[in-house]
C-alpha cells in the first residue's frame, strides 16, 4: 500500500507542488503591490515603445518615473511590513529582491543614483534627451527583474504543475497502450454463425462481398432481398446452441434506413421464432446483448414492407 501510496505521490508531484505553492504565497497585500509594479512597467513599455511617443522629447524621462515607480511597488512587495518607506531606505531594506536583480556593480551604480533622486519626476526631464534614453533602459532592466525575482517562486510552482500535467499525460498514454495491448491479445469474440449455412427471403442480386460488389456497385453487403413485406436473413447454426450476443453490420455505404425497425429471431425448427430483441432507430453497427439463448435458428428481419441488405451477421455465445 505504501508503494502504492508512493507512486501516486510522485504522479502527482504532491510533495513538490505543496512545497512549491507554499513558497509561492503572497499575502493579498503583497499581491496588490505587485499588481501595481505590472501596470507601470507596462506604461512605461508602451509609452517607451510607441510608434509616435509624444511628450516633446520627454517620453524616456515619463518611461524612466514609471520605471522608478514599478521597481518602487516591487521592492515594497517584499517588505511589505513596511509603511510607506522612502525609496532610498526601501533600497536598503528589501536586499532579498535587490540582491537577486542580476545588476553589475556599474548597473546598481546607476540604478541607484536614480533611486536616491528626491524627486525624479522633476529631475529626470532635466536630463538630455540622450540620458533620459539611458536612464529608462536602465530602470527598465531593473524593474523586468524585480518582477521576476518577486515571481520566482510562482513560476516554480507553475512548472510544478506543469510537471504532474505531463506525467498524468504520460501516465494516461501508458495505460491506453497496455490496454490496447490486452485487447490485441484477447480472442476475438467467437461467431457461432461463421461458415455456417444461411438464407435470405428473397433475392434481387448476386452478392459477392470479398470482391466488394453487388449488383454491379461497389459495396460489402453479403445478400439483397427484393422489396417485399418482413424481408429476412436467417442461419442455421447447425445445432441448437447458447448465444447472448450479436454484432449486426448495416449497409455502411447507403439506405440504412431500409434496415429499420430490426428485428433478431430465434428458432428451433426454422418455422416457429420467437423475438429476442430489436433496434427501433437506424444503426451503422448493433452490437445487442440479451439473456442467453438456445436455439439452432437466428434471423434478422425487418417487420415492414422493406429492402434488406446488411454487411454481416455475427452470432456470439
Amino acid at each position: 500500500m505504501s508503494n502504492v501510496r508512493r507512486l501516486i505521490d510522485w504522479l502527482l508531484c504532491r510533495p513538490e507542488i505543496e512545497q512549491a505553492r507554499s513558497a509561492a504565497k503572497q499575502s493579498p497585500r503583497e499581491e496588490a503591490l505587485l499588481s501595481r509594479a505590472k501596470s507601470a512597467l507596462a506604461a512605461a513599455n508602451h509609452l517607451l515603445e510607441a510608434p509616435e511617443r509624444t511628450g516633446h522629447g520627454l517620453a524616456g524621462a515619463h518611461a524612466a518615473v514609471l520605471y522608478l515607480e514599478s521597481l518602487y511597488w516591487s521592492l515594497l512587495s517584499s517588505r511589505a511590513d513596511l509603511e510607506r518607506p522612502d525609496f532610498d531606505l526601501l533600497w536598503t531594506e528589501a536586499r532579498s529582491v535587490v540582491d537577486n536583480l542580476g545588476l553589475t556593480a556599474e548597473e546598481a551604480a546607476e540604478v541607484k543614483r536614480f533611486v536616491a533622486m528626491p524627486r525624479p519626476a522633476l529631475e529626470l526631464p532635466e536630463l538630455s534627451e540622450r540620458d533620459q534614453e539611458a536612464a529608462a533602459m536602465a530602470l527598465r532592466h531593473a524593474a523586468t527583474r524585480a518582477i521576476r525575482v518577486r515571481e520566482k517562486e510562482k513560476r516554480a510552482a507553475e512548472r510544478v504543475a506543469l510537471k504532474r500535467l505531463l506525467r498524468l499525460a504520460l501516465a494516461l498514454i501508458v495505460l491506453v497502450g497496455i490496454v490496447i495491448g490486452i485487447g490485441a491479445l484477447m480472442p476475438a469474440k467467437r461467431n457461432l454463425a461463421a461458415g455456417k449455412p444461411w438464407a435470405a427471403s428473397s433475392k434481387l442480386f448476386d452478392c459477392h462481398p470479398n470482391a466488394g460488389e453487388c449488383g454491379g456497385v461497389q459495396t460489402k453487403i453479403f445478400f439483397h432481398t427484393k422489396e417485399e413485406v418482413n424481408p429476412w436473413v436467417r442461419f442455421d447454426l447447425g445445432t441448437k446452441s447458447t448465444f447472448s450476443s450479436m454484432t449486426v453490420t448495416n449497409r455502411l455505404d447507403g439506405e440504412r434506413g431500409r434496415a429499420m425497425p430490426l428485428i433478431v429471431e430465434a428458432s428451433d425448427d426454422g418455422k416457429n421464432f420467437r423475438e429476442v430483441i430489436r433496434r427501433g432507430d437506424e444503426f451503422s453497427v448493433w452490437k445487442p446483448s440479451f439473456a442467453k439463448q438456445s436455439a439452432r435458428y437466428v434471423r434478422v428481419r425487418v417487420p415492414r414492407k422493406s429492402i434488406l441488405h446488411l454487411e454481416g451477421v455475427q452470432v456470439h455465445p
